[in-house]
């Protein structure tokens, strides 16, 4: 299987600290460009820039995910993510469902909505979080938290 594009974006929502206890969210631009190995090998899915620990932990969930989704579609291939904000310190886990729809886009060929922003954790079994502030106000019920992929 050869993916079907070799890139894609979505906007992907960030959180910014105002100082305090204050936060606002931000969208900023993920990209992602595929790149043909010559040689072959094992697919590889990384930032290109400077991204936190929880973030790069985040996306090897969503590459275990796409790897047993498509059967290797994503082999012979090396896979660079970036934000347009590329100065701002990232990290964190709710990257990952942006970068499991931009994967899905190289594989399938469906074109993202350009004007559409996702923000959520997500396992290497297809569960998602949605991204939540910690404020009470804004907290999502348990029961609600975790949703699960369509099966196909």
């Amino acid at each position: 299987m050869t993916l079907k594009r070799r890139n894609a974006s979505v906007g992907g929502l960030l959180v910014v600290p105002l100082g305090g206890s204050r936060y606002a969210g931000k969208t900023s631009r993920l990209s992602i460009s595929a790149l043909k190995l010559d040689y072959g090998g094992p697919a590889s899915v990384a930032f290109n820039q400077e991204v936190g620990p929880s973030m790069t932990t985040a996306l090897g969930e969503v590459v275990k995910f796409h790897s047993v989704r498509h059967d290797g579609a994503l082999r012979d291939h090396r896979m660079e993510l970036s934000f347009d904000d590329k100065y701002s310190p990232k990290d964190g886990p709710s990257a990952a469902v942006a970068c499991a729809l931009l994967l899905e886009s190289l594989v399938t060929g469906v074109e993202l909505d350009p004007g559409f922003s996702v923000t959520g954790d997500m396992n290497a079994d297809g569960r998602y979080s949605p991204s939540v502030a910690s404020s009470p106000s804004c907290a999502v019920p348990p029961e609600q938290a975790s949703r699960s992929p369509p099966s196909h």
